[in-house]
């Protein structure tokens, strides 16, 4: 499988969290001035026809990381990046910082994160597997989504999910070197964050906590509608090529209509 990295890294803050589109810490790095790709980063400024697929296989490990996914970016936050922070960060510059951000309450966020998103990813029993049948016929964008979707759920096996989240904590905790790693709590407010990256702090509050599960939910309504409006577009094309073809239509039919009699006068068929 690839393990490497395609491109050049221009990614100064790694900010490592399990919430959805970064909650919070987006918002606090936009205020710091950084331009954060997040997961709703996926879905704009026309990414959509290339990053899902692209992230898809790279969590899959079907491919390297093509860094000029993160382009026009200087930092990063959360899924899906979060996923393969240790090959980002082979890649990144010295001077690329990481922020650990410890989930306050794993237990709550994973029962949270569960009730919004787990109904989109259950398979289903009995055989009935509702979403295999929803995947069916669906574009390429829904159809990545969902992948990157499951990849990004945290599961731990039989330990549970919020082993899995303590798991990955430590894991970055030991393997990150400490002099570019910030351990951030949320309550902390902008003084260890805006010390660690060498910014000036804002005079207005730390952006609220959110736990970003509706994040989800919200990106697959959106792709679902966009599906819907894709399939209506095409619907009406097919009615405008079908109105405009119709007099070749009508024309061919009338000159087959006339080959069929030249043929029984020659062959007395009648």
């Amino acid at each position: 499988m690839f393990r490497g990295v395609t491109g050049r890294c221009r990614v100064r803050v790694l900010c490592l969290t399990a919430v959805p589109d970064g909650g919070a810490m987006t918002l606090a790095l936009r205020k710091l001035g950084y331009m954060p790709y997040t997961l709703r980063s996926c879905f704009q400024q026309g990414h959509a026809a290339r990053h899902p697929a692209e992230w898809s296989r790279i969590l899959n490990g079907e491919q390297p990381v093509d860094m000029r996914l993160l382009s026009n970016h200087d930092a990063v936050v959360g899924p899906p990046a979060m996923l393969i922070y240790d090959r980002l960060l082979r890649a990144c510059p010295e001077y690329t910082k990481v922020v650990l951000v410890e989930e306050p309450d794993k237990r709550r966020w994973v029962q949270e994160y569960e009730t919004h998103v787990g109904p989109l990813l259950q398979d289903g029993a009995g055989g009935t597997h509702p979403r295999r049948r929803r995947r069916l016929g669906r574009s390429g964008i829904a159809k990545a989504f969902d992948e990157m979707i499951h990849k990004m759920t945290p599961c731990g096996g039989a330990a549970g999910p919020v082993a899995a989240l303590e798991r990955y904590e430590a894991d970055v905790r030991s393997s990150v070197d400490k002099s570019r790693l910030l351990v951030y709590r949320y309550g902390d407010g902008w003084e260890p964050l805006c010390g660690f990256l060498e910014k000036e702090v804002p005079h207005e509050p730390f952006p609220p906590y959110d736990s970003g599960v509706r994040v989800i939910g919200n990106l697959q309504e959106r792709i679902e509608r966009t599906e819907k409006l894709t399939y209506l577009v095409a619907a009406l094309a097919c009615l405008g090529v079908a109105y405009v073809a119709y007099p070749v239509f009508g024309s061919a039919q009338t000159y087959l209509r006339e080959l069929y009699r030249d043929y029984q006068t020659a062959y007395s068929t009648k």
